[in-house]
């Protein structure tokens, strides 16, 4: 079986302003389609890659994690400070990437949202397009808005949308994900029962 793959690490940095074609290529995603400049990869070249983000990432554990300050839709302003003393999952998405890693997040979040040693933050760059996408989308968890696509991927290490990262309490990168989360874990997809565990863990340390 062939798939296509964007891999962000080997495209030039994006510009803040791109055409709704380079918004595409930009997520690394495409429904459940992996692309790279019209490149097509084997499974195994796929596991491959997958190793190597994996290998990436793991430099990024057990580092504090970068100073940053946004202002959800609803007003409420999320900081590296404010992260301190919660587990803080930090969820990057785009809105022209598809909603299927939509319900799973929406699951975790209802979940664990009423403790308070856990908070979560979503932070997408195209927030022209969230109004309308919005009015036909329930998000369960806060949105965050950085037009700023370069931020946005220097924020997730390069890894993409959808991608997310899990502090721990003192602010530390304890968690590194390209991709989603789902019922059971596949390529860039990350087991929804595995996180919780994984946060749960964190949150009693």
């Amino acid at each position: 079986m062939k798939m296509l793959f964007y891999s962000l690490l080997l495209l030039s940095p994006p510009t803040s302003k791109l055409s709704a074609q380079e918004k595409v290529t930009d997520t690394g995603y495409v429904g459940n389609t992996h692309v790279h400049i019209g490149k097509e990869f084997s499974d195994l070249e796929m596991m491959s890659m997958s190793n190597y983000y994996d290998s990436l990432n793991r430099q990024h554990i057990g580092k504090p994690y970068f100073n940053f300050e946004v202002n959800t839709i609803d007003g409420k302003t999320i900081s590296t400070e404010s992260c301190k003393g919660k587990v803080t999952l930090i969820l990057f998405w785009l809105v022209t990437g598809g909603d299927e890693h939509i319900p799973p997040f929406n699951a975790l979040y209802d979940l664990l949202k009423r403790d308070t040693n856990f908070q979560m933050i979503s932070i997408t760059p195209e927030g022209d397009l969230l109004p309308d996408f919005l009015k036909g989308h329930s998000i369960h968890f806060p949105i965050a808005v950085n037009d700023h696509y370069e931020e946005c991927h220097t924020m997730n290490y390069r890894n993409g949308f959808p991608s997310f990262i899990i502090l721990n309490k003192a602010g530390i990168v304890a968690m590194v994900e390209k991709g989603g989360i789902g019922p059971k874990q596949s390529l860039f997809t990350s087991s929804s029962e595995e996180i919780i565990s994984f946060i749960y863990k964190l949150m009693k340390e």
